[in-house]
């Protein structure tokens, strides 16, 4: 998760943004890129002072910096990073970066309840960042997607994969289904009716590791989301306002890095002429603070 509090003239109250995603979303290579441009200058955004602690982000851009990947957090970690900063116009922004495991995002909808610090994070914040990794998730056969009597077939003739402990029901829910009800409970957590359209939280969506994805140059995100995810991207049109929902792809890497084989271009580079962002009209750019800086209003 992360916080983004802005504090300035042009705002009477600091504005938080939260970032949810599930396990291997690609969060902590996200921060620590973000990390390596700060660091370098090649962003919109500057270090305006020292942070405190960087000890999360610096270890995984070490890494990084080695040409490989970090390690996956852990579950049950949960620590803070302040990065103080400001933009071109001279906004001053403090990002709080809290580390935690996807797992707890993961564990939302299957164990059908939301930690209180979690409860907290989502109350607290007016701009949420969902990080989906495509590849990684689910999408078939669900109650969603196909019929219900084929589902129960499969249920009594299971395929020797889907038995076993670790499978608690073979009608397990797909991504989709998983996705509208994970931003279903928070919406209730955050107090929000869909009897209108939301305009707060305002909400970023970042298909991360788009490198994998291998679509052509000038696609748009959006259709992606929907090729991928078709009823999860109307369920969002139909409860979001357009202004106060965007969907951007997100490279951190540009290319896959192992975490035991070092990645020679990369190492000899360095992490921060890697990664890109796709646009929501399909554009690239390299700057990957540029859905940050849409959501609090402080584009270019």
């Amino acid at each position: 998760m992360i916080r983004f509090f802005l504090i300035g003239e042009f705002m009477s109250q600091p504005s938080k943004l939260l970032v949810i995603g599930g396990f291997s979303a690609g969060k902590t290579h996200f921060g620590a890129q973000l990390l390596s441009r700060l660091q370098s200058r090649t962003c919109a955004f500057c270090l305006r002072e020292a942070s405190p602690n960087l000890v999360l982000l610096e270890e995984a851009l070490a890494k990084l910096s080695e040409g490989m990947t970090s390690a996956h957090t852990s579950r049950d970690l949960y620590g803070t990073i302040v990065l103080p900063v400001t933009d071109q116009a001279g906004n001053a922004v403090d990002l709080i970066w809290p580390e935690f495991g996807g797992e707890q995002v993961d564990d939302f909808v299957m164990r059908r309840r939301v930690s209180p610090e979690w409860i907290s994070r989502v109350r607290e914040s007016d701009s949420w960042v969902l990080m989906l990794r495509l590849m990684k998730l689910r999408t078939d056969e669900d109650l969603i997607s196909k019929p219900l009597d084929k589902l129960l077939e499969k249920s009594k003739n299971p395929a020797p994969e889907d038995t076993g402990p670790a499978k608690a029901s073979n009608l397990e829910w797909s991504a989709q289904a998983r996705s509208i009800e994970m931003m279903q409970m928070l919406l209730y957590y955050k107090e929000v009716s869909l009897y209108a359209r939301v305009t707060l939280p305002r909400l970023t969506v970042l298909l991360s590791c788009w490198d994998e994805l291998g679509k052509p140059d000038k696609t748009v995100p959006a259709n992606v989301l929907e090729e991928y995810l078709p009823l999860f991207k109307k369920f969002l049109e139909a409860n979001w306002t357009t202004d106060s929902l965007s969907i951007y792809g997100l490279s951190a890497l540009s290319k896959p890095l192992k975490s035991d084989v070092p990645d020679e271009e990369f190492r000899k580079l360095g992490p921060e002429k890697f990664g890109y962002i796709i646009l929501p009209t399909g554009d690239k750019d390299r700057d990957l603070t540029l859905p940050i800086r849409k959501v609090f209003g402080l584009e270019a």
